[in-house]
């Protein structure tokens, strides 16, 4: 049943912006509130596959929810991206000033004896992060506000996702030549 939940919630957070694109053509925004109450939903029952609080998530989308229903405007749909790149961005900040950070904690998973400079490496990893937030999520907020429907879709729906997978895998890749140098 969990892996069912997972399955479901990645397959709905991943195809979100696809969704939002198809419905504001052919949903009204009762049909969208009830489609983010879903997800609020599979996010409470799923905490396990969530970074940061997850209430902090749930009550975004209800939130989300809440103004697509009670002022009719689907286009409030378009700031979830932004309000999950502020939180992480929130969350990475929160833990870069009270340590250990999120990186931090994620190498420690695979090497629970990180020596320190790997600490600091992680810390400065961190701060990459953190600026990925802080682009990322002005671009969602560009698109969302200033773009079309399709190219709200092209930034959040494709290249937000390219661009978070080419830092994650150009970070794995800087981190092995860094282990490498430092023994």
């Amino acid at each position: 049943m969990k892996l069912l939940l997972r399955s479901m919630l990645v397959l709905l957070t991943v195809s979100y912006p696809f969704v939002v694109y198809f419905g504001l053509q052919n949903w009204s925004a009762s049909t969208f509130a009830a489609f983010l109450l879903v997800i609020a939903a599979l996010r409470w029952l799923s905490p396990n596959l969530q970074m940061g609080p997850r209430y902090l998530w749930v009550g975004l989308l209800i939130l989300i929810a809440a103004l697509v229903w009670a002022f009719e405007q689907k286009e409030y749909l378009k700031i979830y991206p932004i309000l999950v790149n502020l939180s992480f961005l929130a969350l990475f900040t929160h833990s870069y000033f009270k340590p250990p950070t999120i990186i931090e904690r994620l190498a420690r998973i695979s090497e629970p004896d990180l020596p320190e400079e790997g600490v600091r490496y992680t810390r400065q990893v961190t701060l990459l992060w953190m600026g990925f937030f802080i682009i990322n999520g002005s671009l969602a907020a560009i698109t969302g506000l200033w773009g079309s429907n399709e190219v709200w879709l092209i930034y959040n729906g494709f290249i937000s996702y390219f661009l978070m997978a080419l830092l994650f895998t150009g970070e794995w890749l800087v981190r092995r030549v860094v282990r490498r140098t430092h023994g």
